[in-house]
Order: C-alpha cells, then sequence, then structure tokens
C-alpha cells in the first residue's frame, strides 16, 4: 500500500554508513551505503544521495522541493517513494512495532534453511575463518612498500622477458623437468610450492586492501568440493570511490603469483636437481597458470569478475546481466513486450545479455562436471544420491524456475508471431528427440576370409626352408615352413639310443641273472624308453610347419627366410582361404537389443576406393568379449572402442562389448583375402535421443547401485 501524501518519512538507522563512490559511465557521481549490521553495501545515485541528505526533513515535499531548488536535479516525490520502499524493504529504515516486528519475522523465516536444505547448499562449499590479519598487515606493510611502486614492476618485467631468454636455452631440460621428478622428496617440494603460492595469493590481496585503508576482517580456508582452498575477506574495497583501486586489489592475487613465478624461473636455472628446484619448477609453470585459468574466469565470483565488474563500470554485474538475459530470451521465444529491466544503452545491454548466456553455458558445463566429479569421490550408493542432487539443484532447479515464471505470465501476454514459431519449434525439436529415427547400429567393423590360419613356430628353432611365398598357393597338408633344431636332434638321438638299449636289455633278460633280478621293471622302463624316443619324434614332425586348409599365403613375417631363428609361438605364415568372406563387428551392450539375426548389414571400407559390401548377420555373441581379437580397434591402437593394455599385452574393452559375426556377402567381398578396416551399418531401426539418455540413465543406476 503506498504512503499517504501527509505521511513524514520514517527515521533512517543510525548505524548506517555513508562513502562516496565512483562515478557512473556518464560521469555522474555515485555513492555507496554500508549496512555493518549484514555487511551489506549498496550503490546509490546522486538523486538518492541528495535525497537522503535532507532526509531529516521528514518531509516528502520538503524535500523536493530543496533538492530542485539547490541542485540542478528535477525530481518529484515519485523518486522519493522509490527509494522509501528500497530502504524499508532491505530494513535500513529505524522502524518499531508490530507491523515492522512482523516484517522481520517473515523475512528471517525465509532465510532459514532446513537442516537438508543447508546441507545441500554448504557441503560443497563453506569457509572457515582462521585469524584475524590486522596486526600481521600493520607490521607487514610498512616493510613491502617497494612492492608497490611502479619501479619495481618495471625491473620485474625485465627480469621476466630475461628469464624466458635464459629458458629458451635450457629448454629441453626444462620441458623435461617434471618428467624426471620422482620420490617423496620431489612431491613435498611440489606440495609446499603450491601452499606458498597460495598463500602469497592471498597475502597479496591483504597488503593491497591495507595499502588503499580498507579493513581485512579475516582469512581462512575454504573447501570446495572437499578441496582446501585459502580466502581473505576484502568486502570493505566497495567503500572505495576509485575503481582502479579496487581493481588493484582484484588483481593483486595473481600479481603475486607471477611475480613468484618470474623469480622461481630464475631460482629454476641456478638450483641444482632435488626438492627445491622441482618446487620452483611448479612455481615457474603450473601455479600461475592455473591461477589464471580459475581466478581470471568473470563467470563465477572469483577475482576475474570482480576485475570486470570494474572495468565495465556496473556493479552486481551477474545479476543484472541474468535479468537482460531472461528479459532477451522471453522476448524472443515467446514475444513478451515488458521493458527491459533498466535501460543501460544499446552497446551496453548487448554486452550484458552476451555475457549472461556465456555465463550460463560455462555455469552448465561447470556443474556438470562437479556433478560427476562428486560421483567419483564418494563411494556408489553416496556418489549416486550426490550426482542426482547436483543435477536436480544446480542445473534442473533454475532450469523449471523459469519455465515457471512462463507458465504463470502465460495469462498477462497474447501470442504473437515470435511465441507462435519458438511454440513450433521447441515441439519440433523435442518430436525430434523423441521418435526414433531410422539409422540402424554403427560399429566398427573387418572384413576378412571366411577361413584364415596364422601357422607358428612349435619351438625355437631355426628356418631350414620356407616353401611357398606371398600370394601362392597351398593345400590342405602340404609343408609351407620347414625348421629344425639342434638341440631336438640331439635329444632325439639320445632317445633313440637309450630305447634301443633297454629293447637289447629286455631281450637278454632270460640268459643275464643280473637283468633277471629287475623283473617286470626292466620292461617298464623300455616302455618310458620308447614313450620318449615317440614324442621326441613327434616334435620332430612339428618342425614341419603344415597348412590346416587350402587356399593362398597372404602375410609373411618380416624377415623371414632361411637360417633365421624364431622364437616359440612366434607368427611365420598367414593362410587365408578362397572363398566366401566374413565380417566381425564389435558392437557395445546398449546397441545389443536392437540387432537381430538375418538383419541386413552394409560393411563400409575405411578406404574410399573399395566398394561396400552388404551381408547379414549370421551369428550374435552373448558374452562379452574379454578381449578384442583385431587389437587395433581399441583405443590404445588408434581405435574407436575404448580399451586399456593388460599385463599380458591384450586390448581390453573398458565397456562390455560384443562381436557379430556377418556373412552371406556379396559378391564384391569375396576375394577378401586381407582384413579390411571399417564401419557397419546393421538394421534399419533407430531409437529416440531422449529414449538413449533414458536408458543410459538407468543402465547407470541398475550397474552402480547393484540392483
Amino acid at each position: 500500500m503506498a504512503p499517504n501524501a501527509t505521511e513524514s518519512l520514517p527515521p533512517l538507522r543510525q548505524d548506517l554508513q555513508l562513502h562516496a563512490g565512483p562515478t557512473d559511465a556518464g560521469g555522474a557521481p555515485s555513492w555507496v551505503l554500508h549496512d555493518p549490521v549484514v555487511h551489506r553495501f549498496y550503490e546509490i545515485s546522486w538523486p538518492a544521495f541528495e535525497i537522503l541528505s535532507r532526509w531529516a526533513m521528514r518531509e516528502p515535499d520538503a524535500v523536493v522541493t530543496d533538492v530542485c531548488a539547490r541542485t540542478t536535479l528535477h525530481i518529484g516525490r515519485e523518486d522519493i517513494e522509490e527509494l522509501r520502499a528500497f530502504l524499508e524493504q532491505n530494513f535500513l529504515l529505524d522502524q518499531h512495532g508490530p507491523g515492522h516486528t512482523a516484517r522481520l519475522q517473515r523475512a528471517g523465516a525465509m532465510q532459514r534453511t532446513g537442516k537438508l536444505q543447508w546441507l545441500l547448499k554448504h557441503y560443497l562449499f563453506f569457509r572457515v575463518p582462521l585469524f584475524r590479519p590486522t596486526a600481521l598487515l600493520a607490521w607487514l606493510s610498512p616493510k613491502m612498500t617497494w612492492c608497490f611502486h611502479p619501479v619495481f614492476w618495471k625491473l620485474l618485467v625485465f627480469l621476466a622477458l630475461a628469464a624466458l631468454v635464459g629458458v629458451s636455452f635450457q629448454w629441453d631440460a626444462f620441458v623435461g623437468t617434471f618428467v624426471g621428478y620422482a620420490g617423496w622428496t620431489s612431491a613435498l617440494g611440489i606440495l609446499v610450492s603450491l601452499g606458498v603460492a597460495k598463500i602469497a595469493h592471498e597475502l597479496g590481496h591483504a597488503l593491497a586492501a591495507h595499502r588503499h585503508g580498507c579493513r581485512v576482517p579475516q582469512m581462512g580456508v575454504a573447501f570446495m568440493i572437499m578441496m582446501p582452498v585459502l580466502y581473505t575477506d576484502t568486502t570493505d574495497a566497495w567503500k572505495l570511490p576509485s575503481r582502479k583501486a579496487r581493481m588493484q586489489i582484484a588483481a593483486a592475487g595473481v600479481a603475486t603469483e607471477l611475480m613468484l613465478a618470474v623469480v622461481a624461473t630464475w631460482a629454476w636455472m641456478w638450483l641444482p636437481d632435488g626438492p627445491v628446484r622441482a618446487g620452483a619448477f611448479m612455481l615457474a609453470t603450473t601455479t600461475w597458470v592455473l591461477t589464471l585459468a580459475v581466478n581470471l574466469s568473470p563467470f563465477m565470483r572469483f577475482d576475474g569478475y570482480y576485475l570486470l565488474s570494474d572495468a565495465v563500470g556496473i556493479a552486481n554485474l551477474h545479476e543484472r546481466a541474468f535479468a537482460l538475459g531472461r528479459w532477451k530470451l522471453r522476448r524472443v521465444l515467446l514475444g513478451w513486450c515488458d521493458p527491459a529491466p533498466e535501460d543501460l544503452g544499446r552497446r551496453t545491454t548487448g554486452f550484458l545479455i552476451g555475457f549472461a548466456y556465456l555465463t550460463w553455458i560455462y555455469r552448465l558445463v561447470l556443474f556438470l562436471g562437479i556433478a560427476f566429479l562428486v560421483y567419483h569421490l564418494f563411494f556408489k550408493a553416496l556418489g549416486l544420491v550426490l550426482l542426482a542432487v547436483e543435477l536436480g539443484w544446480f542445473v534442473w532447479r533454475p532450469i523449471s524456475q523459469e519455465l515457471k515464471q512462463w507458465w504463470q505470465g502465460r495469462s498477462g501476454h497474447r501470442w504473437t508471431r515470435s511465441s507462435m514459431l519458438s511454440t513450433a519449434g521447441l515441439l519440433l525439436a523435442l518430436l525430434a528427440l523423441c521418435v526414433p529415427w531410422p539409422g540402424g547400429v554403427r560399429a566398427p567393423a573387418v572384413l576378412g576370409a571366411d577361413q584364415s590360419q596364422w601357422l607358428y613356430a612349435p619351438m625355437a628353432a631355426q628356418i631350414k626352408s620356407l616353401d611357398t611365398g606371398y600370394g601362392q598357393s597351398v593345400s590342405q597338408g602340404q609343408t609351407v615352413v620347414a625348421l629344425t633344431s639342434a638341440d631336438l636332434d640331439q635329444r632325439l638321438a639320445a632317445a633313440s639310443v637309450r630305447e634301443q638299449s633297454m629293447q637289447w636289455k629286455l631281450a637278454q633278460q632270460p640268459l643275464n641273472a643280473d637283468l633277471r633280478g629287475l623283473g617286470p621293471a626292466l620292461r617298464e622302463q623300455w616302455a618310458a624308453a620308447k614313450a620318449e624316443l615317440s614324442g621326441q619324434l613327434a616334435l620332430r614332425d612339428q618342425l614341419e610347419v603344415r597348412a590346416g586348409i587350402s587356399g593362398r599365403v597372404m602375410k609373411v613375417s618380416p624377415g623371414l627366410q632361411p637360417g633365421v631363428w624364431v622364437r616359440r609361438g612366434e607368427p611365420l605364415v598367414q593362410v587365408v582361404a578362397d572363398g566366401a568372406a566374413r565380417i566381425d563387428a564389435y558392437v557395445v551392450n546398449e546397441d545389443m537389443p536392437r540387432i537381430q539375426l538375418g538383419d541386413a548389414a552394409r560393411f563400409v571400407p575405411e578406404d574410399w576406393r573399395l566398394p561396400a559390401v552388404n551381408c547379414q548377420v549370421a551369428s550374435l555373441d552373448r558374452v562379452a568379449l574379454s578381449h578384442l581379437e583385431h587389437a587395433f580397434l581399441g583405443s590404445p591402437h588408434g581405435g574407436s572402442l575404448p580399451a586399456s593394455v593388460d599385463a599380458q599385452g591384450l586390448t581390453v574393452p573398458l565397456h562390455a562389448v560384443f562381436r557379430v559375426r556377418l556373412d552371406r556377402c556379396d559378391g564384391e567381398a569375396t576375394p577378401a583375402l586381407q582384413e579390411k578396416l571399417g564401419v557397419v551399418a546393421i538394421g534399419a531401426t533407430g531409437r529416440g535421443v531422449v529414449g538413449g539418455w533414458f536408458r543410459k540413465a538407468v543402465e547407470l543406476w541398475n550397474r552402480e547401485s547393484g540392483l
């Protein structure tokens, strides 16, 4: 309810503080109103300052008359009522009574949250104050005045350029430094260097604030995703009238770390190898790069945000940009003709709208990353719950709130061309995401002959002869490679002598008393010698490496020629049978339900000069592969399937992968004597994108929760 025209202005709170502020974009002065109870600052305009200066008059008409008479401003009673509403809304008036008490109780109730809601808001980020640095800064500041002198920074720039020149002469050693560090001593040096960098960063903020006359009430440690980071409370910087001074305070932390990086680079060039040099290397490289990447980002409330806010002269940059971004979004998509939240000029408004959209995209990616990081940091059950909480609170909650505003405001706006076009586009997009589109299953595949055989060396031996070469035909049972082994020949000769000796003794046993004394044991010894001889003869037969199928020799191991030694199990020759081709496709688990026996498939070779091949699904593996038979399909060898290499050298897929065998290929695939890599498209049954996301989410939940 609007106040009565004759009602006097209520008194202001006596503890409020007013400070001179920077000039705005138009050159007009501004002031900062400080509420010490909640430690909050409000930037007010020149008209608001003139009204507050005369607030003690208590009569609105008298205030209007005096401002218009003594200044060049032209204000009206509505300006006073607008300022009064602002003061009342933020509890800056000295009011009493049941109505005011009820308002305070309602505001307190709105700010109070339940234990669960408080935990959801604060478990990812909370602060722990450690100490009050006022005495330390008072002692340290006079001793660090040289850090703020322009000559020092000019000298530092010169030293930085000289350090870069020096490092360029030792570039190979500099790049390979971190790889050479190992052990707990180097790790200790790295941890100490990180701690020194972050302490120096916060001291830089504190010293800069103290130099400009700001109070630094506390320093401490904040926990972000349970990772400790130091912080410094420099909120009093809002009292400064100079934006340049505030920017110096915001940039002091990064500047301090860059100074450390220059000093550490010189230290690295002169120090011997060891933990101290490892720490200097970290200070010279990683620490300041991470600081620039994190602290200078304007999309979160870090140093970069306050630097940008002061650089463009816009306080509450995020809130004002978001308000304009939402206004523009509703105007374009829904055709709403509501006035802009504020008139800042075309150029500034466009900048803030673009900044809002970039911030939203950045935060979406960041919160998604945090959600999955939290999921991996905790055990499965808690990780899944926290993942759902992160996605719901930080991603879905703001989106749902905006959609709620759209729904609530539908009655106050009419359908326009923009709203109809955006609604139609939204419906088409949802339809495209939900409707299964034809396209089938795509998977990496290998085209080869239906039958092929690798011939391996049965033992360590020397090649005696190579009876065939590349492309030559061989028949089943034909010797392809003849091997010889002097060690096997010796063992065979010794086994033959033992067998003949035992056979002679067995023949002489009836005539020799000593041999008769051995009894049946002599025959058993002869049987063992005979078995040993048979085994050696069998091994000699294996030295004749024969083809198990009829076909052509398509691969010969490099360097294979008579006289060359080969180890046991070494591949020698591949024989590929003439005839039909087959294709092995490697399909991930989620696509297996979409494939049926007899489905049509089309293989497209990686080599664009080769023709495509049409086949049919012949068989489906029901058990996931323990390793990839065609290792080159795995990611460690440049393939598309995520995999790793185990201790035995096998390529093991990281996710469940099944083999799908294709046959009945057309005539183009008949001479498939060499394996060809490509992609196969199986069937024509597609699926919607939303359905795929939902199935993946359900599979993830079931797999990780153990249901």
